[in-house]
């Protein structure tokens, strides 16, 4: 691994992506902390590791998809010390990945202000925002109220459920696509099959362009079988006509291009 990442994934959604990053092998569960303000979410042989999983006051066990609960719970917590940020960050780590849904309650609301505790002792945030399917009113108001929450420092990242999902509306199956998605780009960002050497991207480019502040987006294609100048370049369009993260307007401060040619 190149890039020493912390992976802070909070609320159900977000642990669930986690869990499947770690099951993939793409991080170690060392670097991981599932924060919840319930542990039904979290499987069983996860809960047993009380270095991994960290809890957020809760009364009624959950927030109930109200960001405001998540907010207070996440507030508490750092105040009284029972979630301690210094602590929980290994001190070789150059980034935090917070990992979260815009839907719920629990990360809607705690992840903004993990997010600026964060800023303030001048750690990298890289927020893993999933976009849920948009087909419910309250969801569709706390993403806003998500987005709104931000400062304009953190490096954002979206994944849209909905562009998962398939004709049969199997809405499980695209949660467990754009977890699959999740783990694939997280193995970029930690620079796992990057080999340094002279003339190789090394751990500091990596760092400079994945700490870059704004709007980030991580594409992957596979260039087996091209048969020309012309079929490699539909590839790559392809792959930004169909973005699997929110719509937005093309437009980059960095660009890394990493090709894997055996």
């Amino acid at each position: 691994i190149m890039m020493n990442l912390t992976v802070m994934v909070v609320g159900a959604a977000g642990n669930k992506a986690a869990i499947a990053a770690m099951e993939d092998k793409i991080i170690d569960s060392k670097y991981v902390r599932l924060i919840n303000t319930t542990a039904k979410d979290i499987p069983d042989e996860y809960k047993i590791n009380t270095d991994l999983v960290l809890p957020l006051p809760s009364a009624l066990g959950g927030c109930g998809k109200e960001p405001s609960k998540g907010r207070k719970a996440a507030i508490d917590a750092i105040r009284s010390k029972s979630i301690n940020l210094s602590n929980i960050i290994d001190q070789d780590t150059k980034q935090v990945v917070l990992v979260t849904s815009t839907e719920g309650g629990t990360g809607c609301g705690a992840t903004p202000i993990i997010a600026k505790y964060l800023e303030a002792m001048n750690i990298p945030v890289h927020i893993f925002a999933f976009i849920g399917f948009q087909d419910e009113a309250r969801g569709i108001n706390n993403t806003l109220k998500f987005f709104r929450e931000l400062s304009s420092s953190v490096i954002l990242h979206t994944i849209c459920n909905e562009k998962f999902r398939d004709f049969s509306g199997n809405y499980s199956r695209a949660e467990e696509a754009a977890n699959k998605e999740f783990a694939k780009q997280l193995e970029i960002l930690l620079g796992s099959k990057l080999i340094c050497s002279d003339q190789n991207i090394d751990d500091t480019d990596l760092y400079k362009l994945v700490t870059t502040s704004g709007y980030m987006d991580i594409k992957h294609v596979k260039l087996a079988g091209i048969k020309s100048i012309a079929h490699s370049n539909e590839i790559i369009k392809n792959a930004f006509d169909n973005a699997l993260c929110l719509d937005y307007e093309p437009g980059c401060k960095r660009l890394g291009i990493i090709i894997d040619a055996p």
